[in-house]
């Protein structure tokens, strides 16, 4: 008898056939129980090389071993007369097409009944009242890929659900500043709803394996908590632009919404063609948030850079790569040549995408960034006007007001009510509030503005920042500079002005040269504050501080 008969008297082409359908199947079904677990991708992994690793086994006892009425027993010790191999063969035939049928059932419900656009749960499916203006707020994307470095990409996933939803005339939608509070927050829907006012909420999961991507998302109706859709998105990390408009598209489908063409346009347009820039510029917008942060905000720049090496006509990270040069001139670094490239990239993000509002906004940021706050309250009362519901342009608007040589107060007070109704637990708005609150002299709402910072640790230093400035505000001098020195180091120019500013009123003239003189290195150029303030009027008076202004090169207007 040959040996590829014997193969199949043996039914070894049988159990190799069963083997890899049931590991088949028993691999799709880990992969869901691992996702809904949370478990980390090696997990996954390891379950499937140790199905591979059991292949080659069953075909060896396949080979050596036989099933007998009497048991299983080694090959060569049963009489080929007595044996029941072709019995079995068969039993393997009926259960190889019934698993067959088993995959091939899973296989069609995968790819049809839960791809893009239809609804896994037709039952769930309840029609949604169309109100004049429908709202929903996305809530972050949780990172389901087992690897804490892969935050940004979740992160990101959730901005530009965001931002493509924003784009829909009649839609209002949560601004990312509001949403990013309820990230771990562990409270249910109708809870988050009834903060946010919304009829409706998106949440879902990203689980991104080397170049594959899985994208989970659910369209909930907080009037019941009911289910409009929930589907899972597989695809190529390279399609994820297409990933994210079919999401946007199924939700503006289940909403009932109308989309012009000019909607359609703007949920087509992708950033990028580039999935490697994409990444980068990822990467660079979860580092330059820290602005505060000289190491994060060189390492955003570097991505940025990396994004517009792969692609040098992609809008958004010009416009970060701006935001990344005017943070660092403002804080650290006085080279006016980062203001001057950083006005270059925004005219070449604004001549790509005229209507980008991270430009837009940018480019209001490098009009303070020069303390030219009264032009940049201007830039932010458009980008205001233009989006009511962006609570992070709102806070910017609060914070310019309030620098403003003699400070617009009432209007930055007002401001930052306003974005704090859309986004409450966005904490840069109290501590704004506080020194519009103090600029006015309204000293006891400014402290109770700043104790909705002192609730939380993380939020210990801002709470030390704000009560400085309404200590200096009061004349407590002493004061003011324990909270600063309560702080961590902070090294920015603002923060060493603020020392100056602080012992200069205290009576230490030569102390607060020192700090002043270390803040105009850093490019601390507010003149207009330094040369009204109260607080320098002692320092004013001294050849000094003259002599330090033209060290500076600064002449006094």
């Amino acid at each position: 008898m040959s040996f590829f008969a014997e193969l199949k008297r043996r039914n070894v082409f049988r159990v190799g056939v069963a083997y890899a359908f049931v590991g088949w199947l028993l691999a799709q079904v880990a992969e869901f129980a691992f996702e809904n677990f949370g478990a980390p991708g090696w997990v996954l992994k390891t379950f499937v090389v140790v199905l591979l690793l059991g292949l080659p086994l069953a075909l060896f006892f396949a080979w050596a071993f036989e099933i007998t009425p009497e048991g299983v027993k080694r090959e060569k010790d049963v009489d080929r007369s007595q044996s029941i191999t072709p019995q079995t063969g068969r039993r393997l035939d009926f259960a190889i097409m019934a698993v067959m049928a088993v995959a091939i059932g899973y296989f069609v419900l995968d790819k049809f009944a839960s791809q893009p656009g239809t609804e896994i749960d037709d039952v769930a499916v309840i029609a949604p009242t169309q109100s004049e203006r429908t709202s929903i707020a996305v809530l972050p994307f949780d990172n389901m890929s087992g690897d804490p470095g892969q935050e940004y990409f979740s992160d990101g996933m959730t901005e530009e659900i965001i931002a493509k939803l924003a784009q829909i005339d009649g839609l209002r939608v949560i601004s990312r500043t509001t949403v990013e509070h309820y990230k771990n927050a562990g409270l249910d829907i109708p809870a988050i709803a009834r903060e946010l006012k919304v009829g409706f909420i998106l949440e879902g999961s990203v689980r991104k394996a080397e170049s594959r991507v899985r994208v989970t998302a659910q369209l909930i109706q907080t009037s019941d908590d009911s289910h409009l859709w929930a589907n899972n998105f597989d695809s190529d990390l390279d399609d994820i632009f297409g990933v994210q408009e079919t999401i946007a598209l199924e939700i503006v489908d289940s909403l009932g919404i109308h989309l012009t063409d000019a909607d359609t346009r703007a949920l087509a347009k992708v950033p990028t063609n580039e999935i490697a820039a994409y990444e980068a510029y990822l990467r660079g917008q979860a580092l330059v948030q820290r602005w505060n942060v000289l190491e994060s905000l060189e390492a955003s720049r570097k991505y940025f850079y990396q994004a517009l090496a792969i692609d040098p006509y992609y809008a958004n990270a010009l416009a970060g790569l701006a935001s990344a040069e005017g943070q660092t001139f403002r804080n650290f670094d006085s080279d006016p040549n980062r203001l001057m490239r950083a006005d270059g990239f925004l005219d070449r993000a604004l001549a790509i995408d005229p209507q980008l509002r991270r430009a837009i906004l940018a480019r209001g940021e490098l009009m303070a960034h020069r303390y030219d706050y009264t032009a940049a309250s201007e830039q932010f009362q458009r980008a205001v006007d233009l989006d009511p519901d962006d609570s992070f342009a709102w806070d910017l608007l609060c914070w310019t007001l309030a620098y403003e040589t003699p400070p617009r107060a009432e209007e930055s007070v007002a401001a930052c009510q306003t974005g704090i109704k859309i986004a409450p637990y966005y904490r840069a708005f109290y501590y704004h509030l506080a020194r519009a609150l103090a600029a006015q002299g309204s000293f006891d709402d400014a402290r109770q503005a700043i104790s909705e910072l002192q609730e939380s640790e993380q939020d210990y230093d801002l709470a030390q920042l704000g009560l400085f400035w309404i200590n200096l505000g009061e004349g407590n001098y002493a004061q003011a500079l324990q909270h600063m020195e309560n702080r961590a180091r902070d090294e920015t120019s603002l923060a060493l002005a603020a020392t100056a500013a602080a012992y200069a009123g205290n009576g230490e003239l030569g102390t607060s040269m020192e700090f002043l003189d270390r803040a105009l290195s850093k490019g601390f150029r507010d003149t207009a504050w330094l040369m009204s303030s109260e607080h320098f009027e002692s320092t004013r008076a001294t050849p000094a501080f003259d002599e330090l202004l033209e060290k500076h090169g600064i002449t006094p207007d």
